[in-house]
């Protein structure tokens, strides 16, 4: 009786013995269950059984649609980690010049690593050698074109980013952005040349619409093709020892074109040093142009042109008004200035004029325009194109006389 008695009291207190461990079973049952991770490696290789790399591999889980993706190393090999894996994955692999391969992965056992080595199939097809052989006609260059380039030194000049706006147009400040070109400003009123590798720049050529010219500035918004050549070729055309610019313009079309554009900037936009605010660098500029290009009859007869006028003034320097920072620059001594204008006084020698200009300005008009004519609606036959280009300078005061200006037309009719 005492033993049944004891029996009966431990098995009373068995649910108080096992209520804590059975708490902390449950507690503790969903970590063991989240330290259940899947890992998954493997090697893709190529048709040659040589690894490749840099394939993008995605595994996709079956059930819980988890995707993780990620990229094999030099030697071939990649690794992805599922945690709470479900061991039933979907594999793919995809890579340039390669058929992409996807196939299922599916636990077996209770094996720890899931392998998926895998073999990728090339799609760069190899064709059998051809030989072919023929007697082809030699090809000449067409001496009319715009875009031929036997040398390989032709370049197309722009106004990009890299000419200032007030020298938009400027075929000079166009061709000084080409490596090995040097601009050459004008002073006077002359106009901007430029230097290629250290030769003058008389040595250069420029021809428009296929006939010599010196034609050194256009409006910005002119409807061409400026092609630059620094390394010329062609024995027909010469000037070896310089660059050639060819400029050739747009004929019209049946599609009516119009553009407006201006530009201004004043010394308050500019930042310079005080040397160069003292010698009147700073400068204000004005600039406005358009052109418009169209039909004056349908299928027939075309016109393009072009326009632009420019002014850019400074303040006018003399050694009455110029500080001592600007005579410095100009290397002239204070003390000198003031003893000439002392031994001028006492030779009764007036050093001040009521009609000295107060300003330095630059006025520049350019015009361009040209008309082609097709009489035959069919696009055979004669065709004929007439095309000019002007240009006015002005500027004051100079130093050869009381203007500087230079008109350039050229006319030309081709067949």
């Amino acid at each position: 009786m005492g033993f049944r008695w004891w029996s009966l009291c431990a098995f009373r207190q068995l649910p108080r013995l096992w209520s804590p461990a059975l708490l902390l079973f449950v507690l503790w049952a969903p970590a063991l269950v989240a330290q259940n991770t899947d890992v998954i490696r493997g090697r893709v290789t190529g048709p040659d059984s040589q690894p490749i790399a840099n394939v993008q591999v995605r595994a996709t889980s079956f059930s819980g649609n988890v995707t993780k993706t990620t990229r094999t190393d030099r030697r071939g090999n990649f690794t992805l980690l599922f945690v709470n894996g479900e061991g039933d994955y979907w594999l793919e692999f995809a890579s340039l010049g390669y058929a992409a391969h996807r196939f299922q992965l599916k636990r077996i056992g209770e094996e720890e690593v899931l392998l998926a080595d895998t073999r990728l199939q090339s799609l760069i097809a190899v064709l059998d050698q051809v030989d072919v052989r023929a007697d082809g006609q030699r090809q000449l260059p067409n001496r009319n074109a715009s875009t031929v380039d036997v040398g390989g030194g032709d370049r197309t000049l722009s106004n990009s980013t890299a000419v200032p706006p007030d020298r938009t147009g400027n075929i000079a400040a166009m061709a000084a952005t080409v490596p090995g070109v040097q601009m050459i400003p004008g002073l006077d009123g002359l106009s901007d040349m430029f230097s290629v590798l250290g030769l003058s720049g008389d040595q250069n050529s420029t021809s428009y619409n296929g006939l010599g010219s010196s034609l050194n500035t256009l409006p910005p918004d002119a409807q061409v093709r400026l092609s630059f050549n620094q390394f010329p070729w062609d024995v027909a055309r010469g000037g070896f020892s310089g660059a050639q610019v060819a400029v050739q313009t747009l004929p019209g079309t049946n599609f009516s074109f119009r553009n407006q554009s201006g530009f201004g900037t004043a010394p308050p936009m500019q930042w310079t040093d005080a040397s160069a605010d003292s010698t009147a660098q700073k400068s204000t500029t004005l600039r406005y142009g358009g052109s418009a290009r169209g039909p004056i009859a349908m299928n027939r007869a075309f016109y393009n042109g072009a326009y632009s006028y420019q002014r850019r003034f400074t303040d006018a320097l003399t050694m009455l008004n110029a500080s001592d920072n600007g005579l410095t620059a100009a290397g002239v001594a204070r003390d000198s200035v003031s003893r000439l204008l002392e031994i001028l006084r006492e030779k009764q020698v007036p050093v001040t004029t009521t009609q000295a200009p107060a300003l330095n300005a630059t006025d520049q008009v350019s015009v361009q325009s040209n008309v082609d004519l097709t009489p035959s609606a069919s696009g055979t036959g004669h065709a004929f194109t007439l095309s000019s280009n002007g240009v006015y300078s002005h500027t004051r005061p100079t130093l050869g006389g009381p203007a500087a200006g230079s008109l350039l037309t050229r006319s030309s009719i081709y067949r």
